[in-house]
């Protein structure tokens, strides 16, 4: 089936349903959509914590930083410390 086809097919039920149904049928396209997102979003996490581990930064258990006073984490030597 061609996509025109298919579309019109969708847009024709659509003018059949009442506006809350419509609401729900555009829920569920973006939920599909989300879903299409996913793998590309995961490997940018991944992408962004390998670049986080080659930073080399120590490891914060989560003693050290119950121990700490807020704001008083130690920085990583190439980073600035906010103004």
């Amino acid at each position: 089936m061609s996509l025109t086809l298919m579309e019109t097919r969708v847009l024709e039920r659509l003018q059949c349903l009442p506006r809350d149904r419509i609401e729900e049928v555009v829920d569920f396209i973006d939920f599909l959509l989300s879903r299409e997102s996913t793998p590309f979003l995961a490997g940018r996490l991944a992408a962004s914590l390998a670049q986080l581990d080659e930073m080399d930064l120590p490891v914060l258990a989560g003693d050290d930083l119950l121990s700490r006073e807020p704001g008083r984490l130690p920085r990583h030597p190439g980073v600035r410390p906010e103004a």
